[in-house]
């Protein structure tokens, strides 16, 4: 913007100049208010250039990034993927099977994400119930809704199954708790 004002400036120098009746103030010469126009105009249309090629550095920056990030998500969701088709090996000779099922119909917490071991196996909706493998014996399940997060710990043997009951309380909050009786 102010290359812009600048360049307008030098432009209206030269134009008062040329015309005859405007000099530069202490020379007494349209020639000077001219010259002083000309300096003025190329200073702005410097900055106007300087500012375009800092726009375009800018923009090239972002498109990079923006590539770069596109490039981790998409080798982040493959190994989700992979690892959620293919329980990872562990110390169980077979994997166990874990069943995750969410007792309250609550309309206001929709979906909850879960997670088994820091890897995303889906989502979980009100009343639902998510099922998936694992190859260890010691695992972590988490859950994640509105930023909030909370993991518990479980013990699956190997071949065996794990049921795990989300129940959802109003003490101090909105919290979460797994109850693994049924398992």
């Amino acid at each position: 913007m102010r290359g812009l004002l600048n360049f307008i400036a030098g432009v209206l120098l030269i134009i008062a100049g040329a015309s005859g009746q405007m000099v530069l103030r202490g020379t007494n010469s349209s020639f000077a208010l001219i010259i002083l126009g000309v300096v003025v105009a190329a200073f702005g249309s410097f900055q106007m250039f300087a500012a375009n090629s800092q726009k375009q550095k800018y923009a090239a920056q972002v498109e990079a990034a923006k590539q770069q990030a596109a490039v981790a998500a998409a080798a982040a969701a493959e190994a989700a993927a992979e690892a959620a088709a293919n329980p990872v090996a562990g110390d169980l000779s077979l994997p166990a099977t874990v069943i995750l099922k969410r007792t309250s119909k609550n309309v206001i917490v929709k979906d909850v994400s879960i997670s088994l071991n820091g890897i995303v196996v889906g989502n979980l909706d009100s009343g639902g119930s998510l099922q998936f493998k694992t190859g260890f014996s010691h695992n972590q399940v988490s859950f994640t809704n509105a930023g909030f997060t909370r993991s518990f710990d479980f013990e699956a043997s190997s071949g065996g199954q794990v049921n795990l009951i989300l129940k959802q309380t109003f003490k101090d909050g909105l919290h979460f708790a797994i109850d693994d009786s049924a398992a």
